[in-house]
Formats: structure tokens, sequence, C-alpha cells
């Protein structure tokens, strides 16, 4: 995403327009970033005001040998993680499951079943299945790029514990992926 510098200028000056105009061009990118995260656009829409927010008083800090939209994003992913933080009452204790004792297994598939069953939409949706401090983890690691030492100073938590939560969020999405060819092969018969 190319951005002008002259509209961040204005932006800097308080141009209401100039805002506006930054607000169309980030909301596609940021909305990406939210959706990975939130269940719905609805949910996510007061988390991406927030960090615009966050945008728009830091615009002075923003150094151009960064790229815009990376430096946008990582302030949408810490909005995020501080909204997570923000709504925790209590410290979730992790209690770990064998989700291995499940008879789930890929082995009567091939991969061009697979394809054919489960489109990106449908893996979306069991993501957001997931606990949301796995999904949390998982979005950082598998799609954000995060080390799971990033992710556990961002969401203040061991590293390990990162680890662990990447590890259940896979096996719990293998075995909603199982299911899902299930139904859908039980559907065909």
């Amino acid at each position: 995403m190319l951005i002008d510098q002259s509209l961040l200028k204005k932006c800097i000056k308080g141009e209401e327009k100039a805002y506006y105009e930054l607000y169309k061009l980030c909301f596609s990118s940021l909305m990406a970033v939210c959706v990975r995260y939130f269940r719905n656009k609805e949910e996510a829409a007061p988390v991406l005001n927030k960090a615009f927010l966050r945008i728009t008083q830091n615009l002075e800090k923003y150094k151009t040998e960064v790229p815009f939209d990376r430096w946008i994003k990582r302030i949408m992913i810490n909005t995020i993680i501080n909204e997570y933080k923000s709504q925790q009452t209590n410290k979730s204790i992790f209690v770990p499951t064998d989700f291995d004792s499940s008879n789930a297994t890929f082995d009567s598939y091939s991969l061009n079943e697979i394809m054919e069953q489960i489109d990106v939409d449908h893996i979306k949706s069991l993501i957001h299945q997931l606990p949301v401090s796995h999904k949390e983890v998982f979005n950082l690691y598998v799609i954000d790029g995060y080390t799971h030492k990033e992710i556990a100073e961002l969401m203040d938590i061991p590293s390990g514990t990162s680890k662990w939560l990447l590890a259940e969020a896979r096996k719990k999405l293998k075995v909603m992926v199982t299911n899902s060819l299930n139904i859908n092969k039980a559907i065909a018969i």
C-alpha cells in the first residue's frame, strides 16, 4: 500500500478530510487482519476504529523506511491483543487435553478429496471456533509470522505456553477438519 506522504502530513496537521481519506485507504487492510481474530465484522469494527485512532495519534512517529502497511498492521495486531487482555476477567488456566485419543485421521482421504470438500472460508470458520487464546496464538504465529518469543511478550505468557497453544490449536483444527470431512462424506453416501 503506497501512501502519499502529503496525505500523512495533512493528517498530522489534523485535517479531517485527510483522516477520512487515510481511513478509506487503510480500512480493507486492517479489516483483513481483524476478521482473523473476531467472528464477524461487527465485532471487529470497534477494535479497528481503536487501532485507527492509535495510528493517527502516532503518525509523527512513523518512519518511512518501514512499509506503511506493515506499520499499521503491527498497530492493528497490538490493539487486538490489548483488547483481548482487557476483556480477560481472570487469567485463563490452560488445561492440556489429549486430543490424540480421538480416532480422527487423514489416512482415508486423498489430498484432492480434502481440497474438494474444504475451502478457505470453511477453514476460517473452523479457526474462529477455536478457544480465543488458541486462535490468537495460531493467527499470530501461522498467519502473521510472529515468533513464540514475540507472542509471549505480546500476550504476557511464557513462550512455552505459546508453543503449547499453537500445538493444541493445530490438533483441534485437525479434528475439526476430519469431522467436517466425515460429515461431508456421510452426506455424499
